[in-house]
């Protein structure tokens, strides 16, 4: 399998979990975990040229799309940015574009407060009674 493939279908398969977990409701902690993720996959893919900015643009409104205003508004305002920053990929360059530093730097940051949040959840299993 060439790079470009490999990273393509790594995009379309984790937008559709996150669509079918927008779908469900549930879990938001589990769902910007994993829009954080695909921001990383799109930054790979967009590297590798596997991706353009226009189809990484269009995974970010997908996901806009999809969303409700009530659950919307559960999500932490770093992943607003995030998905304001992705909805603006095709943008890249302009003015107005967003800056992919920092959509990695956002997407990092979400990532590093649920390692630390399931780092606490582990710890408190550990604890008896």
């Amino acid at each position: 399998m060439k790079p470009g493939n490999f990273y393509q279908k790594i995009v379309e398969n984790r937008l559709k979990v996150i669509l079918g977990l927008i779908k469900e409701k549930k879990d938001i902690h589990l769902i910007e975990r994993e829009i954080a993720l695909l921001s990383l996959d799109i930054i790979a893919a967009l590297q590798t040229r596997s991706l353009s900015l226009s189809q990484g643009c269009k995974c970010f409104r997908k996901i806009d799309y999809s969303l409700d205003l009530k659950l919307r508004d559960q999500f932490s305002e770093e992943l607003r940015d995030l998905l304001l920053e992705g909805i603006l990929l095709d943008e890249l360059g302009t003015p107005y574009g967003p800056d992919i530093n920092l959509i990695y730097l956002i997407a990092t940051k979400i990532l590093e407060k649920e390692k630390i949040k399931m780092k606490q959840k582990f710890i408190e299993s550990l604890i008896p009674g």
